[in-house]
């Protein structure tokens, strides 16, 4: 899964975004998580990738627009955010609280690898740097002069305590801020969330590796679920998807299938 289209690659998003302009579509109620009539709680779902090249084309329509240099920064550190989001699959507390010294080794170099503590389960965690990870940390280094050499935020903001300003990362309230507001510029229908990217990160892995009988065991210890059932359930696949395994092996009432050379080697290991 890469969330950079292969049509570009990242250099000057200002003098080269292409921005694809189509009528919108209409407005649908937004579930936000909240219970519904029944009293379910209405989850959030994972983006396919029409969605996510939707959500692309929104970021980088924001980038294109930004009149000034803040503006400009900050439509960048959240283009940063959702590309990285999508690619390590991690929570969005542990996502928004990342630092550049997990990324970079003292002498400049990116890392293959980062190594974190999860907020949630205390539990250490190493996730890999795929290209298109790598494609756009570099791409917001060079366009931004980083000092990768810090220990700063990679996504920097600021919050509020006691009613005063006090800087560091930015929150998962901006986070999901950001999705939303992106998300419904492009069109997407299904509730958007601090968890979406990683719920699209299982999803679009699953996909990915539809031969491989151990993936699941491997996914559910990249997410750190306590079962597969529980990685199952996450990335979004149903009880109706399940169901379709029962069509893909037929035992029994062979009879009318069968070859000659079948119904000889059974007669054959009958001994007739």
């Amino acid at each position: 899964m890469s969330a950079i289209l292969k049509s570009d690659k990242i250099v000057s998003f200002t003098d080269r975004c292409q921005v694809i302009k189509g009528s919108k579509k209409p407005k649908q109620k937004r579930l936000n998580g909240k219970r519904g009539q029944a009293g379910r709680t209405k989850t959030m779902e994972s983006l396919t990738t029409d969605e996510l090249k939707a959500m692309e084309l929104s970021f980088r329509q924001q980038l294109e627009s930004a009149g000034t240099n803040i503006k400009y920064e900050k439509a960048a550190r959240n283009y940063l955010l959702f590309v990285i989001g999508l690619n390590v699959g991690i929570r969005g507390i542990d996502l928004v609280a990342l630092k550049w010294s997990d990324f970079y080794y003292s002498d400049g170099t990116l890392r293959d690898k980062v190594e974190i503590t999860e907020h949630k389960t205390d539990k250490h965690k190493v996730f890999k740097l795929n290209q298109s990870a790598k494609e756009v940390l570099s791409w917001y280094v060079e366009e931004f002069f980083v000092d990768v050499f810090t220990n700063d935020y990679l996504f920097e903001g600021q919050d509020k305590l006691d009613g005063k300003k006090i800087e560091g990362h930015i929150s998962t309230k901006t986070l999901e801020r950001i999705l939303k507001k992106v998300g419904k510029d492009a069109g997407v229908r299904k509730p958007v969330a601090t968890h979406t990217l990683r719920k699209t990160f299982a999803r679009h892995q699953i996909e990915a590796h539809p031969n491989d009988s151990l993936f699941l065991i491997s996914l559910m210890q990249l997410l750190n679920h306590t079962s597969p059932l529980v990685t199952l359930a996450y990335a979004g696949v149903g009880h109706d998807e399940m169901l379709k395994y029962y069509d893909d092996v037929n035992l029994g009432n062979w009879q009318g299938s069968l070859t000659e050379n079948e119904k000889s080697d059974i007669q054959k290991y009958k001994g007739e």
